[in-house]
């Protein structure tokens, strides 16, 4: 039943801020989120009060309740002025001793007790008009199920060694660290989906109005709600219109209509020109509404892969293997090239290049470059000769366009060299021109996928991920692998023998200098950048 009362948003962010960088008390801080155990009466004022104030800065609406300030620091950003000030030319150690750092302790107490005077003031005036409290009611601490519980122990475990073997083998104990943190990575990830999905429930119309990815003032139209289908409990179809003109980038299939309790719509139909939309939904729909995007992107088997792999590292004492050299930074072991260039310098570059990608053993390579280099050229004959060999080759990426520009190139050169193949590729648009080629398929999912020889398999990381994949596939092809991160390619090193990355570094901007215990939250480059830790020739 405690609060904490705050004007803005800088706080809640600033915690949240603390508690992602560093990975502690998550669920401390979700409970007091869960709980409402913030008030921003910053959002109390602007939407309960109205004010002969130029603005709704915490300095202007004190006048109201309180005298002027006396303190010498006059707001937020002087203080920081008169803070580096004294940074160049310090009058005294402490806030005893220095009269500057006196005035910013004194300008802070103000700031508190302000805060503190304007929740009493606004009370009274809940008292004067007799005003209830409306808001919701805490949900209580949230359970936390058995599987959560077992990767929290898991990380810990290993958590304990890699602090253990720090001083003798720094390398190792990054190495340990990164396995732990990419446990939870996909949890930690959605945290802030969710944060954003709760902090616009408590928005307004205008508000939501600016937001792009929200839709505000959605009004029913005169068209009657139909039924989807004939079936008997079939969803119905709404109409409704919204104004073109406003920001909105339309890239949510799924909402969440706002002050309707659990109530969700889905897109059946799209005009941005005309302001046009169609919902599908079961429930009826109030007449105006305003919608929030349901963002949330369900990650299994994404984790349980990962974690799956973590354990199979563990257990095997880090037995050579593609994923371990990745994140060992190791040199990929090559059949017959044991060190030294890992593409010779004399003959043909491109035969030199498919050689050395032929020859992994049970390793991982790097094709990077920048746009033009000649990327998906080389990656198109490095698979050409694999499937020529009778090899299982999955390609993969964040988005299915990366995926399908490189099959393309794929099917083209399997056809115009005759290489005996079968290219499939799962999930996307199965629209696309590509599946208008005799050897190209798309499946739904990988579920329905038949392993067999000569097979180039396209599909996301959920694909890769899934238990039917488990080492099925002789290579892997990471495209545009600046932007995968470090934990996805743990969750798909599953699924094969040897991985091939491809990606233009220059993408990141410059290399992260030092370790973070959080790098499977790096892309798969920033992590082999890191320390100019770059292993492989410019392929491109």
């Amino acid at each position: 039943s405690m609060h904490v009362y705050h004007y803005a948003n800088y706080e809640i962010a600033a915690i949240r801020k603390l508690m992602g960088r560093y990975g502690v008390c998550e669920e401390k801080v979700d409970n007091l989120l869960r709980n409402n155990v913030f008030v921003d009466l910053f959002n109390v004022i602007r939407q309960g009060v109205m004010l002969g104030t130029p603005n709704y800065s915490i300095k202007s609406i004190e006048l109201i309740y309180r005298d002027k300030r006396s303190t010498e620091v006059g707001s937020g950003g002087d203080s920081i002025i008169v803070y580096e000030n004294w940074r160049e030319n310090p009058d005294g150690d402490t806030w005893q001793t220095s009269e500057t750092l006196r005035s910013i302790r004194d300008y802070n107490i103000d700031d508190c007790n302000s805060t503190q005077e304007l929740t009493f003031w606004l009370r009274e005036l809940q008292a004067q008009n007799d005003i209830r409290y409306s808001g919701p009611e805490g949900e209580g601490e949230k359970e936390i199920s058995e599987e959560v519980t077992a990767l929290t122990l898991l990380r810990d475990q290993i958590l304990a060694r890699a602090e253990a073997c720090r001083s003798e083998n720094e390398k190792h104990s990054i190495l340990l660290e990164t396995l732990a943190w990419s446990l939870e990575f996909h949890r930690r990830e959605s945290k802030p989906t969710w944060w954003r999905f709760f902090d616009r429930m408590g928005w307004s119309s205008m508000e939501l109005h600016d937001d792009m990815d929200c839709l505000a003032g959605v009004t029913r139209t005169y068209t009657p709600a139909t039924k989807a289908s004939s079936r008997k409990n079939a969803t119905t179809l709404w109409e409704y219109a919204f104004d073109p003109d406003q920001p909105f980038k339309g890239r949510a299939k799924t909402f969440s209509v706002l002050g309707e309790n659990k109530l969700k719509v889905r897109v059946e139909a799209y005009d941005p020109e005309k302001g046009i939309i169609t919902f599908k939904s079961s429930k009826k729909i109030p007449d105006i509404i305003d919608l929030i995007p349901d963002e949330n992107i369900r990650a299994f088997p994404i984790p349980h892969s990962i974690k799956m792999v973590v354990e199979n590292l563990l257990a095997t004492d880090f037995r050579p293997c593609a994923i371990a050299d990745f994140l060992t930074r190791s040199r990929p072991r090559v059949c017959g090239n044991p060190c030294g260039a890992l593409v010779p310098e004399d003959g043909d570059l491109l035969q030199n290049i498919i050689s050395t990608a032929v020859n992994l053993d049970r390793s991982y390579l790097c094709i990077q470059g920048p746009p033009g280099a000649g990327k998906t050229y080389t990656a198109k004959h490095i698979i050409g000769e694999l499937l020529k060999q009778g090899k299982r080759v999955g390609i993969s990426s964040n988005s299915h366009k990366a995926i399908l520009n490189l099959m393309k190139g794929v099917a083209s050169y399997v056809e115009e060299q005759g290489i005996k193949s079968s290219l499939v590729k799962a999930g996307g648009d199965k629209t696309d021109p590509i599946f208008e080629k005799d050897n190209v398929h798309y499946i739904q999912n990988v579920k329905a996928l038949t392993i067999e020889d000569n097979l180039c398999f396209g599909g996301t990381a959920w694909a890769f991920c899934d238990d039917v994949a488990e080492n099925q596939f002789d290579y892997l092809f990471i495209d545009e692998a600046g932007q995968v991160s470090v934990a996805n390619l743990i969750g798909m090193s599953r699924s094969a023998e040897n991985i091939i990355l491809m990606g233009d570094q220059m993408q990141l901007g410059q290399p992260i200098q030092g370790s973070h215990p959080k790098e499977s939250g790096m892309s798969i480059l920033e992590y082999l950048l890191e320390n100019q830790a770059t292993i492989s020739d410019d392929l491109g």
